[in-house]
């Protein structure tokens, strides 16, 4: 019984970057699509092969260093830490966001006013990028509440947790928590727990490469001098600022009409980044079918661009 619980702890699988996770041969039969590679007692571990993977990816000692300085070194509970920003963004498969709820009489009368307070910026806005302002404010009012709730994260940490993440001594730690998370879940998205299983360790590397890819942003944002992202908070998920915008979508989208620099926490910078983010994503003013398919380039969920789509409808209307 004891070697059956630590088989299932440690999976049996072989680590990605293992040199004995070679490729099968056609006389092989894998026992699993997913690999996980055996726990390792040195806790430094996660650590070296974040580094690697950073470097290997094109970034900086400098800034490799840093992170490491301020999120790992001396911090004596940083795989607790870690740990947390990995279970809600590894395990996010499980729950569908009640974006619905935003949808609030109180709510509309919010974004009534902020379109009356920041008309001037509305106005800009819908000139430049033909984006109507209901949208936009309806989209930062299920955003931030129009900048009330920016989170308080540490935004590069979350990108460097979840390159940790791609470990197994971390992704392990995940799985520890998957069991009651999936039983607790209202809607099963994954029939089976085996089956939510290999989703997680696939997940523990699909984030690490995404979050690489943002911390590549962050550091050009760093050496550039466009901002200091070691200042930056926001959600869980690593966005920052009114409209929440990750790094790689600041970099491509982020405008502001009197700054050489956006500043998302400015309310004229937000909105006009918003426009500018989903015109270059295919919205018009005339098809509904394109303002969810921009919408969706903003938020992968369908009740995401649904529920603004619906707000900003019964608003337009409502002012006609």
């Amino acid at each position: 019984m004891r070697t059956a619980a630590l088989r299932t702890l440690v999976f049996a699988l072989c680590f990605a970057s293992a040199p004995s996770c070679a490729t099968p041969t056609p006389a092989e039969t894998p026992k699993s699509p997913v690999a996980l590679g055996p726990l390792d007692s040195d806790p430094t571990s996660p650590v070296r092969a974040a580094e690697k993977r950073l470097r290997d990816a094109g970034l900086e000692e400098e800034f490799i260093g840093e992170l490491n300085r301020r999120y790992i070194q001396g911090k004596k509970n940083w795989v607790e830490s870690a740990t947390k920003v990995l279970e809600p963004n590894v395990l996010g498969f499980l729950y569908s966001g009640d974006y619905f709820s935003h949808d609030t009489p109180p709510g509309r009368r919010a974004i009534l006013k902020y379109l009356r307070d920041h008309q001037l910026s509305f106005r800009e806005a819908e000139k430049e990028y033909h984006v109507n302002a209901y949208a936009i404010a309806s989209l930062l009012w299920v955003e931030t509440k129009l900048g009330k709730d920016l989170g308080r994260h540490p935004v590069p940490w979350i990108f460097h947790a979840l390159v940790l993440g791609a470990h197994p001594n971390l992704c392990t730690k995940v799985l520890e928590a998957l069991p009651a998370k999936y039983e607790a879940a209202p809607r099963k998205k994954i029939n089976s727990l085996e089956a939510a299983r290999e989703k997680t360790i696939e997940r523990c590397e699909a984030k690490a490469v995404w979050a690489t890819e943002e911390l590549k942003a962050l550091q050009k944002l760093w050496k550039e001098g466009i901002l200091n992202p070691f200042r930056l908070q926001g959600s869980f998920a690593g966005a920052f600022g009114i409209p929440q915008f990750i790094p790689s979508s600041y970099l491509t989208h982020a405008v502001s009409k009197y700054r050489r620099r956006a500043d998302l926490h400015l309310h004229s910078d937000a909105i006009l980044s918003v426009g500018r983010f989903l015109n270059v994503s295919g919205w018009t003013n005339q098809s509904e079918e394109a303002q969810l398919r921009a919408l969706y380039a903003y938020n992968r969920s369908k009740d995401y661009g649904l529920v603004i789509s619906r707000i900003a409808n019964a608003l337009l209307s409502a002012g006609n």
